[in-house]
Parts: C-alpha cells; structure tokens; sequence
C-alpha cells in the first residue's frame, strides 16, 4: 500500500532573498520518507502566485536545475517544485518568493507638486507637496528630506527637514513674510541611493499690502508759470508684496478734492507723464498720483497746487493753520475711500498709521517731514474686512485719533 506522497523542502534561493546572479540554480531536499517509487520534479517559476502561466517550468528527477533561461532584472519571482510518482500522484512544496537586483538604482526622477514654481503662499506655515519617487529595485522605498533656503543655491541659510516615507510636510517654524524661498526634496531608498528634485521657489505673502509712500517733484507745489502743457514728474515706489508691479494714475483737477476733474492719465509703470491737450491758461490747478498695485491695493501722493500762466489773485500766501489738527475723515462711513485733512502750524515730522479694533496696524499712510500747511491724504480700504478703524496722528508731541466705519 503506497503511503501519501510528500512534498519537497525548498533550500535555494530562500525566501526573501536578494539575487544577483541572473543565472540562477533552484535547489531543493528530497523527502526520504517518500516510499521507493520513481519520482519526477517539475521546478515553476513565476512572476504571478497563481503560476497559470510560469516564466520557467522544467523537469528533473534530480534535487536541483540550473535555470537555462536568465531572470529579469528588478523583479520578484515566487518558485515551487512539483513532486509526482509514477502513480500520477502530486505534491506541492511550499511557494517561496525572492527578488532579483543585479544593479542597484537609486529612486527614479519625481517632482513638486506644490507650491506652484515662483508662485505667492499666504501662510507662514505652508504645506509643501511632492510625487512619489519610484525605485526600480524591487522592495526599495523611499524615505524624503526637504531642503529650504532664502539662497537660490540652497547653500547657505538652508534649513533640512526630514519627512519620513511622507510625501508631504506643513512647516512648524514661520517663514519670513515678504520672502522668497528655494526647496528641493532629496529620495533616499534603502540602499542609501539618492535623487534629488529640482529647485522650485516659492513667496510668502501673508498680508497683502499697497505700495510705499512716495512723493511728487513736479511741478513743485505752488509753482507758478507752469506751461500749459506740463510734464508731471514724481518719485518711484516699490510694493512691499513680492512680484507686485505698480502702476501710476495722475489726476489734475481745479480744486483739491477732484470734484472738478479735468485729466485722469494711465501713465502705467513710468514716473512722468506730458499733458497732450492744453490746459486753461492763468489757472490754478491740483494735482496727485496714486500708486496701484498688482492687488489693487493704492497709495495716494499728497495733493500739489500749480499755476498755469500768471494770475494775481492766488500770488498772495495762504494763511497757515494756527494749531495742529486732525479733522474727521469724509465720507464716514465708507466704501472704499476715505479722505483725512489735517493741519500743521509749523514744519513736522508727521506720521499717520491706520489700526483696526484690535490695535493691530495696518496701514502707514505717511511718514515724512512736512512744511506748515493743511493737508490731506486718502485711505483705501480694499483688501481689508469691514469693521471699525482708527486713524492716529503723531507730529512732534502733538498726537491725535479719528475712528471711521469700512462698510462693505
């Protein structure tokens, strides 16, 4: 009476090995309690578990087989023996699984996903996104290092962050407002292969805000004999927002306040602009500049008198205020422009800031010495939230407050 058929013990390759050899010899130990029969083995090979279609499947009636067709590179085989008596009764041995990597590779090229390249964040605290690196060697995985400097080189003030097998990181520290910033990823597998990402930049831009305060050359305020076809000249301003271009808007008016306008001229990025059609002559006239930035955030000059021609009415000085004075802003409430006049009985290094309710400020409107006179300067609220405001104004000892309403 035959006693039930055992399977085989499979000795080479083992389970979970890595091999080089392309060229590789299955081994295995025969059962001795197998009774005297003769016994044929079939070594499969396979890159599947379900063996339905083997890479290689050969016959032996010995304990190992030289493969005669060479293995992939980089892949992961399972091999079993199939032991069959001359009965045609079979036995499977245990399916052992093993990979081949001749050549070892670092991870394939990945990239960054975001933020987007030379684009703005308005966090301090970005998250910082990347492709998973494949590897070709079979098991390896990739664990990620950040690298983040102000240095476009990223070889000095680089800060190194490791991420794990993570393939994202939101930063703890504040970055720098108004700053940009260089970052690559650096994949290294478990062989300790590295690649490196590209070299991508980002700007942080939390708090949005309008160009610098900047002044007018001219024409001088209350120059007279001007021609009637003047070119305006003013100082150029920066926005403190990275990227933000800013573009300029003359505006010539009879009164102060531009309620009778007469020119309004685009002058784009150019800090001087000539009248085409000519003004009225032996008139006065006033004119600013506002700065626009890329947000539509503005800064607004002050507001310059010129005479065009001669005229005798307007030679005498104007009476110089008595008192320093900051008036009520008008309109109050507002959307999206106010207007503060204030006055100055002497020369003063002014300053005038805008807060919201929680003291935290937000805006300088000005900050520049300024000769006796009454002026007056416009605040734009784009950008901010509706609520409370509080304008203060600090020249010499002389301090004061007007609050005014942003109503969207």
């Amino acid at each position: 009476m035959n006693e039930k058929l055992l399977a085989v013990e499979p000795v080479s390759p083992v389970e979970g090995t890595r091999v080089v050899d392309l060229t590789q010899t299955f081994t295995w130990e025969l059962n001795e309690n197998n009774d005297g029969d003769s016994l044929s083995y079939e070594l499969q090979v396979s890159l599947d578990r379900s063996f339905t279609d083997p890479y290689i499947s050969a016959l032996t009636d010995s304990n190992e087989y030289e493969a005669n067709k060479q293995l992939n590179d980089n892949s992961i085989y399972l091999w079993r023996v199939i032991t069959e008596d001359n009965i045609g009764e079979i036995a499977i041995s245990d399916t052992i699984r093993f990979f081949t990597n001749k050549n070892r590779e670092p991870p394939l090229t990945f990239g960054q996903l975001s933020p987007d390249n030379g684009g703005k964040v308005l966090s301090k605290n970005p998250e910082l996104i990347w492709e998973k690196a494949k590897d070709n060697d079979p098991l390896d995985y990739a664990e990620y290092t950040v690298v983040l400097s102000t240095v476009e080189g990223l070889q000095k003030n680089r800060k190194s962050i490791d991420a794990g097998r993570d393939t994202s990181i939101t930063l703890e520290s504040d970055l720098l407002d108004n700053t940009k910033y260089f970052w690559s990823v650096v994949a290294v597998d478990t062989d300790t292969l590295k690649t490196r990402s590209d070299t991508l930049s980002f700007t942080v831009d939390t708090d949005q805000e309008p160009p610098l305060a900047f002044g007018l050359i001219s024409p001088e305020d209350k120059e007279t004999e001007v021609s009637q076809t003047p070119t305006f000249i003013w100082e150029q301003t920066d926005d403190p927002d990275p990227n933000d271009a800013v573009t300029y808007t003359v505006k010539i008016g009879k009164d102060n306040l531009f309620t009778e306008e007469v020119r309004s001229i685009d002058a784009g990025s150019d800090t001087s602009v000539t009248i085409q059609s000519e003004l009225d002559n032996n008139s006065k006239y006033y004119w600013s500049v506002t700065a626009l930035g890329d947000d539509s955030l503005a800064t607004y000059s002050d507001t310059l008198s010129f005479v065009v021609g001669t005229i005798t009415d307007i030679d005498n000085p104007e009476e110089l205020p008595d008192e320093y004075k900051l008036h009520d802003p008008y309109p109050n409430p507002f959307n999206p422009q106010t207007t503060i006049k204030y006055d100055l009985p002497k020369p003063s290094e002014v300053e005038i800031n805008v807060y919201n309710i929680t003291g935290r400020k937000v805006r300088t409107l000005l900050d520049k010495k300024q000769s006796a006179g009454s002026y007056q300067v416009r605040f734009d609220g784009s950008g901010l939230p509706s609520g409370t405001y509080i304008f203060r104004m600090m020249a010499g000892e002389y301090q004061s407050e007007q609050s005014v309403i942003l109503l969207k």
